[in-house]
């Protein structure tokens, strides 16, 4: 199940790469040239985006993260001073399947908004030129209009993804904290615990 919600988010990544790479690409060629296509055509072509999205999804996912690493460590040293407690030492020493997949479906959130933002901000830039590029403006709707249009809905949408990944973040690098923090109490609970026990025990 969960590599199936991997698979899934590297395609909606894969997707959001494609589209600004297909702007840019009928901005440069144009798009009178494409033929329409037929039913085995459109499952063809369906099957080969498979192919290439998931890939480019990948490809993408990595770059992010090591674009957005030095702010991810940021966001992380301002809740866990100790670099040593890490996640996956906390998921193992807890051994709970729910905050397993609590941690999960964060890290799904932060990948998406990391990703988005990247994308969303090149798909930006793709769709403006493509419309310098192919769009032939009119006294109602002159271009300059147009692309100042295309260029604040672009840096809001971008600037949302920046903002879900901030936030996602820091929701996350407590998590971690508070975990640990758990942890440690219920491992002196414990040792309170048995001390009792052996206290009480002894002639």
């Amino acid at each position: 199940m969960r590599t199936t919600a991997i698979v899934i988010e590297h395609l909606v990544i894969g997707i959001q790469t494609a589209l600004w790479v297909a702007f840019l690409f009928l901005a440069w060629y144009g798009y009178d040239w494409i033929p329409v296509l037929t039913l085995p055509s459109h499952v063809f072509f369906i099957l080969l985006s498979i192919l290439v999205l998931y890939p480019l999804g990948v490809f993408v996912d990595e770059f992010s993260d090591w674009l957005f690493h030095n702010l991810s460590m940021r966001i992380r040293r301002e809740h866990v001073t100790d670099g040593t407690l890490t996640t996956f030492q906390l998921l193992v020493r807890l051994n709970d399947p729910s905050t397993s997949q609590y941690f999960q479906y964060l890290r799904s959130r932060i990948r998406l908004a990391r990703s988005s933002s990247v994308n969303f901000l090149l798909l930006t830039v793709a769709v403006i030129f493509f419309t310098v590029r192919q769009y032939s403006p009119t006294p109602d709707q002159p271009m300059a209009s147009l692309v100042i249009i295309e260029g604040i809905t672009g840096i809001i949408i971008t600037l949302l993804a920046l903002f879900s990944w901030w936030r996602v973040s820091h929701t996350f690098a407590k998590r971690i904290k508070w975990g640990w923090e758990a942890f440690h109490a219920s491992i002196e609970t414990k040792s309170k615990g048995s001390g009792k026990k052996q206290r009480n025990s002894s002639p």
